[in-house]
């Protein structure tokens, strides 16, 4: 927002700053003899989720039927239903990040091995893709996004409409093997990279941050206990 830096500066703190957490948390348990926790007090999601508003409503509509299970037929059942559903969203939501992490180390992973390459001279290519959105397996597999039994119903119909196939997606992953250049990222260019004709993939301030990439190679590197054995290193 234009101005907030000039305008917040013309103040004097008066108090000592206190600092708070807003990393993803549940409490545990949700709900006791009499109560329950709702919204941001069940669980919160990281801000940059963007997801609170719609999850603070969420939680509400389904504490209210626990809450009106409780006190118009005696059904303390309705309380733990509200507590699974609580955990669950939360074990989802925490998926999904953790899902997302390993994507950004893996073309992290990439960069970084072309660059140190590049120092070492090593006659090597390093080269990242992804295949977009295809009609696979995933959709009706209990494992995979088919867990949820509403994407394993009318996953497979809506994917034959709106996705490309399996081939199709294999396109990106076939030029990045044998056209791309080195230290390049591959991927279909329509529909926000969701399918379409193959070419440079768009890449995040993070994956563009060598400190971080250089930081995720020695941290991987002291965890593992393996050291490449780059030409001229002792």
């Amino acid at each position: 927002m234009p101005n907030v830096g000039a305008t917040v500066g013309k103040f004097e703190v008066a108090e000592i700053v206190i600092i708070r957490s807003a990393s993803s948390r549940r409490l545990d348990p949700v709900t006791g003899d009499g109560w329950l926790a709702a919204g941001d007090s069940a669980s919160r999601f990281d801000p940059l989720s963007s997801q609170g508003i719609v999850k603070a409503l969420r939680s509400g509509i389904f504490a209210s039927y626990a809450i009106s299970d409780l006190l118009e037929r005696g059904d303390h059942d309705g309380l733990e239903r509200y507590s699974r559903y609580v955990l669950e969203e939360f074990k989802s939501y925490s998926e999904i990040r953790a899902y997302n992490a390993s994507k950004l180390a893996n073309l992290l992973f990439a960069l970084e091995l072309q660059r140190r390459a590049a120092v070492h001279r090593v006659p090597l290519s390093s080269v990242a893709a992804h295949p977009g959105f295809s009609a696979t397996g995933l959709f009706v597999d209990p494992e995979g996004v088919g867990a949820n039994r509403i994407v394993r119903t009318l996953g497979p119909p809506l994917a034959k409409v709106f996705v490309q196939s399996p081939a199709a997606a294999a396109q990106s992953i076939l030029y990045a093997a044998s056209v791309a250049p080195p230290g390049s990222y591959t991927g279909p260019q329509r529909l926000r990279e969701t399918r379409g004709p193959v070419g440079p993939a768009k890449v995040s301030r993070l994956v563009r941050d060598g400190a971080l990439a250089r930081r995720l190679w020695s941290v991987s590197e002291d965890l593992t206990g393996f050291r490449y054995p780059w030409p001229g290193n002792p």
